[in-house]
């Protein structure tokens, strides 16, 4: 009969428990097997941020794609482009609330998807491309009917969005734009 089933006697201690040393290194690897996932999961996040960003960038640019489509080619006018993404429109633009003889086209949006890597308060917001757009989520060019989030390279640096791999992927899919220092 081994000595942890004996019966319990004050004058002999059981030697079934595991000892400190044994304790601790269990620990040490749980810790390093913790780690290991926490790096793989945080690389996860960054990859699940940058394709949503992918997928607004395409949401948007499709709502401008349809717009264009319904009024001859033209695109949204860059003061109203919210109101005209978001309301319904007639022949020439102008908007309504609700669905009428004449406002017959859209809405091509529910709502604005925020710019999510930038913690602002206007991260839903559409601006011209000329100006101050500092806060803003989105950066729209009337020119080409192009939206682009207003995100530069050394924000995504700063966002520790550093890995090379991802870099390339938003450069081939255009929606970084340079930062206006670097040549």
């Amino acid at each position: 009969m081994s000595k942890c089933l004996a019966p319990f006697r004050l004058d002999r201690p059981c030697a079934c428990a595991f000892s400190l040393v044994e304790l601790i290194i269990v620990v040490a690897i749980m810790a390093v097997i913790g780690a290991m996932a926490a790096s793989r999961m945080s690389n996860r996040v960054t990859d699940a941020s940058i394709t949503k960003l992918e997928a607004d960038v395409l949401v948007l640019n499709n709502a401008l794609d349809f717009y264009a489509a319904e009024h001859g080619g033209d695109y949204p006018d860059p003061e109203q482009i919210i109101t005209q993404l978001l309301t319904f429109t007639d022949a020439a633009g102008s908007a309504s609330p609700t669905k009428t003889t004449q406002h017959i086209f859209g809405p091509y949006l529910r709502s604005i998807p925020p710019m999510l890597l930038l913690n602002t308060d206007d991260n839903d917001t559409i601006v011209p491309d000329t100006g101050d757009h500092a806060t803003a989520g989105w950066v729209y060019d009337a020119s080409t009917g192009n939206i682009q989030p207003n995100v530069t390279e050394s924000q995504l640096v700063a966002l520790d969005v550093t890995d090379a791999a991802i870099k390339q992927i938003l450069n081939k899919s255009s929606i970084i734009k340079a930062d206006p220092a670097s040549p």
